[in-house]
């Protein structure tokens, strides 16, 4: 039940954080900056596409899915 819940928050985790790079990347195109928001934006789509595999390989598991 442990790594159930542990896998959960770091989905969570994940999750978070990749918001927060796209806030980021938003902000850098407001300012004009294009290498930043290049940088954000290539973070954030790598985040995103490990936290979905990762959701996608354990279907059984619930708490993933409310992490998410």
């Amino acid at each position: 039940m442990i790594t159930f819940l542990s896998a959960a928050l770091l989905v969570f985790i994940l999750r978070v954080i990749g918001i927060t790079f796209a806030t980021l990347r938003i902000l850098m195109i407001v300012r004009d900056r294009k290498g930043p928001a290049w940088l954000f934006g290539l973070l954030q789509a790598l985040i995103y596409v490990i936290t979905l595999i990762w959701l996608l390989s354990d279907l059984g598991n619930w708490l993933i899915i409310i992490g998410y």
